[in-house]
């Protein structure tokens, strides 16, 4: 681990952010994330769902009903509310965002880009990610992983997930 980024190294970091283009798997990484956490015994994390601004609501599905139906306690709030939103909330606090969603420096969080590896065009840039880690999703219908890892490599951004 002494080459790894200090948040990526040892125990899921406390407060991740999920950030990634349109059905790249966001949602259901916090979802297995956190449902992840309560089968290994620890207490179940808060989830913050951000929603898009009203000019980026086409193509958004509102994931609040689903997180709720795994008896898991959800925030929904804007971009602009996630700063106060998150000092509000104790504990873990796992984030899904909308593919609009831009990165910034006012967030204390561990940033975890999800990266769909069907699509060769959506693998990340280091000009537009400020990501802690990377997860890879549906690497095994992945034309191009090869150019992804590329990327990934060029980058030098650890990866924390490979998953199908």
């Amino acid at each position: 681990t002494e080459y790894l980024p200090r948040k990526a190294a040892g125990r899921a970091p406390a407060r991740v952010l999920f950030t990634g283009e349109a059905g790249s798997g966001k949602t259901a990484l916090v979802l297995r994330s956190a449902l992840s956490r309560i089968r290994a015994g620890r207490r179940a994390p808060a989830i913050v769902v951000v929603a898009p601004r009203t000019g980026e609501l086409r193509g958004w599905q509102d994931p609040t009903s689903m997180f709720e139906a795994f008896d898991l306690h959800v925030v929904r709030c804007s971009r602009e509310a996630l700063p106060s939103a998150l000092a509000a909330l104790d504990g873990e606090v796992l984030i899904d965002t909308p593919a609009t969603f831009r990165v910034t420096n006012d967030l204390d969080v561990h940033v975890r880009q999800v990266v769909d590896a069907r699509a060769a065009g959506s693998a990340p840039s280091s000009d537009r990610l400020p990501a802690d880690s990377v997860v890879l999703t549906h690497i095994d219908a992945a034309p191009a992983l090869g150019y992804v890892t590329e990327r990934l490599i060029a980058m030098n951004v650890p990866v924390s997930a490979l998953i199908r």
